[in-house]
């Protein structure tokens, strides 16, 4: 395969030059858009103006060039893989009447323009597959990173490069050519593959939420949870995603506690540092009963065996610094009187601490006489 350093690029002209139909970085329901729908969308999400000012006083940077590959719709034009973005800038620089939106923002940066390029420097491949080897590295974990539903749908493309392989094997050639960990790769798949279940229930029908305002990385992150994972049917295990073991059930309710808002504003969920909490409720018969009976998180969590946990690696954490202190202590000259004062505080805590605990341990009745 030639890569962008083996390659010399060619300045082919704007006319000369189709978006992608395939591009990552936009919804699946850009899939084969216009180039209306890609202006609207570019202009409303991509910073397309930013970049418009950028190159209309700078001109356009020869050291980025687009990468494209010969187009099969339209003979001796050629659609650009890599780039989609700065082709949009340049061909509103070029002609501002093709936005659709934010009109008069775009004709102000092109009148006020010093540079207005009609064409733009192409490396050109034969096959799309060049270009994804590519785009591996510098939007997965290079410079230019992409988010990480953009990052899914990438390696979802990038996956049929490897036919006939079993999934592992898949897995570690993803890895390599996106310079990352097959667990990673993985993660993302598994949850692209249950985001498009999602998606093809029409977001179960929650208000408020479809393909450009779902927060995918909120959902990789739950399913990384063997408790969330397993709820929802398909496990933590690093294999190819089996949509016939998906709880439509279960997903649609999931799909729910993370993004659908109450009368309040929130979720049922709340922030995203919750889902250790949601984890430890769904693998928790009673907890999960009265979580779906209504009852809020924190209230579900009492019912799991999570405070226990909480407070065992609290009063552990608190021991080990503890120790560290008294191995320094021969090293002191003089206390402050503020570790006086705190050791105090800290026997006092311990001693009420242990006091409640033997009485919860060997008398719970005796709990009101503390």
């Amino acid at each position: 395969m030639s890569t962008p350093a083996t390659k010399t690029p060619e300045w082919v002209p704007l006319d000369n030059l189709l978006f992608d139909p395939e591009n990552p970085r936009l919804p699946t329901s850009k899939t084969n858009a216009t180039d209306e729908e890609v202006f609207r969308y570019m202009l409303e999400e991509g910073k397309v103006t930013d970049l418009m000012q950028s190159i209309g006083q700078q001109g356009y940077f020869s050291g980025e060039p687009l990468m494209a590959i010969p187009s099969a719709k339209e003979p001796g034009k050629f659609e650009v893989v890599e780039g989609n973005r700065r082709l949009a800038a340049l061909k509103l620089l070029s002609h501002p009447d093709l936005a659709p939106i934010k009109q008069t923002s775009v004709e102000t940066i092109v009148s006020e323009a010093r540079f207005k390029p009609d064409s733009a420097p192409v490396i050109v491949y034969d096959r799309r597959a060049d270009v994804l080897q590519y785009l591996g590295y510098r939007h997965i974990t290079g410079v230019d990173q992409w988010d990480s539903l953009a990052k899914a749908r990438y390696l979802n493309q990038l996956l049929g490069l490897y036919p006939g392989m079993d999934y592992a094997e898949q897995l570690r050639n993803l890895s390599k050519t996106i310079g990352s960990r097959s667990d990673y790769v993985h993660k993302l798949l598994s949850g692209f593959a249950l985001y498009k279940n999602i998606e093809d229930s029409d977001f179960f029908g929650i208000p408020g939420i479809g393909e450009e305002s779902f927060s995918f990385s909120v959902l990789t992150t739950a399913l990384s949870y063997k408790g969330i994972s397993d709820h929802v049917g398909i496990g933590t295990e690093i294999s190819r995603f089996d949509t016939a073991k998906v709880n439509s059930g279960h997903l649609k309710e999931l799909t729910e506690w993370l993004f659908k808002e109450t009368p309040e504003g929130r979720t049922r969920l709340g922030e995203s540092r919750n889902l250790r909490t949601l984890n430890a409720v769904v693998l928790s018969k009673r907890a999960l009963a009265e979580f779906r009976k209504g009852r809020s998180l924190d209230e579900a969590r009492l019912l799991t065996d999570e405070p226990n946990q909480v407070f065992t690696a609290a009063i552990d954490h608190a021991l080990r610094r503890l120790k560290d202190a008294r191995d320094q202590s021969h090293l002191l000259d003089v206390p402050s009187e503020h570790d006086i004062e705190a050791l105090l505080e800290l026997a006092r805590m311990a001693k009420d601490l242990h006091d409640v605990m033997k009485v919860k341990r060997n008398n719970p009745s005796d709990l009101d006489q503390l």
